[in-house]
């Protein structure tokens, strides 16, 4: 038990102590007029022991600084003092945290997590957009790439070269070699170039135009030749 703030501890029955004995013990009074013998300890508190307690403890011939495990039991009616000297202190029992609740990362997400997401939302990431955008010019220049699969616009007429959708050259109409008819032939061909690469192009982002019609070709053409003409081109 401890007593005046826990400065002063005394042995009770069934609360075994370990101490660390500073020094040499000290015969005085207690405060009901009891003899007693006051031992220093290393953390600045005195022992108050009876004079029979005492005798133990100087029996296990301590030097300063050692650990001491003092316990008193009653056996009979009577109380009865042990004491032993331990290796070093006792282990204090140490309290296990409760389980934390996990937070959620505030640094920047891993660039996989981050395509899922925009991907979930309907929503091109800028960098896959910019990739399809370079695609779409290259198509543009260089037209589309070698693909058997793909018959192209020729199939619609019954014809299929195997090549995308420029078929084999066959002999022409005489009316189609002038040069005014050869120039709305190039703005046509050329519609047709540019509706099948926006179609390839809306199809890897999700969305399907449907069929190109006709009069889809023939405005395109027709916007392309005035705007040619605007800027100076052919008539």
């Amino acid at each position: 038990m401890t007593t005046n703030g826990s400065k002063y501890i005394r042995l009770a029955v069934g609360q075994p102590q370990e101490v660390q004995i500073a020094g040499d013990g000290v015969a005085s009074t207690s405060p009901n007029g009891s003899p007693q013998v006051e031992f220093p300890l290393m953390d600045g508190r005195t022992l108050c022991a009876t004079p029979f307690q005492a005798g133990k403890i100087n029996r296990v011939k301590f030097l300063p600084g050692d650990w001491l495990r003092l316990a008193m039991n009653t056996v009979d009616g009577k109380s009865l003092t042990a004491v032993e000297r331990i290796a070093s202190a006792p282990p204090r029992p140490v309290a296990t945290p409760a389980a934390a609740e996990p937070q959620r990362p505030t640094g920047p997400r891993p660039a996989a997590a981050q395509h899922h997401t925009a991907q979930s939302h309907g929503i091109t990431p800028i960098r896959e957009r910019a990739a399809t955008m370079t695609q779409l010019g290259e198509v543009l220049v260089n037209g589309l790439p070698h693909d058997p699969d793909d018959p192209g616009p020729a199939a619609l007429n019954g014809h299929s070269s195997g090549n995308g959708h420029k078929p084999s050259p066959t002999p022409a109409a005489a009316s189609l070699m002038r040069g005014d008819v050869q120039n709305i032939l190039r703005y046509y061909t050329e519609a047709v170039d540019l509706a099948v690469a926006v179609k390839k192009y809306a199809t890897l982002n999700g969305l399907d135009l449907g069929p190109a019609s006709f009069e889809d070709i023939r405005c395109i053409a027709a916007t392309s030749r005035i705007g040619e003409q605007r800027n100076g081109g052919s008539h």
